[in-house]
């Protein structure tokens, strides 16, 4: 099974956002992931947590993130 990182921005409750990668299987897009019943949490590599002005107040190299407090996520354009 091959596996690609891709680069996401996640929204999540109290104004946050969370910067990061995460790894998806060949074929697989951000949404097929979210959607998945089968994984309650969100597992982000390389990550930044912005406040509601824009500063860094976390850089962390892996965070999991419960999917009930994501509010929207998307894809950065590049792949890493």
């Amino acid at each position: 099974m091959t596996e690609r990182r891709k680069k996401v921005m996640i929204f999540v409750e109290e104004g946050l956002k969370i910067k990061g990668e995460i790894f998806l299987r060949e074929g697989f897009r951000l949404m097929d992931y979210l959607n998945s019943y089968e994984h309650l949490f969100f597992p982000l590599t390389n990550v930044e947590v912005y406040n509601q002005n824009g500063e860094i107040i976390l850089k962390t190299d892996f965070v999991c993130i419960n999917k009930n407090n994501i509010l929207f996520a998307k894809e950065e354009a590049n792949e890493v």
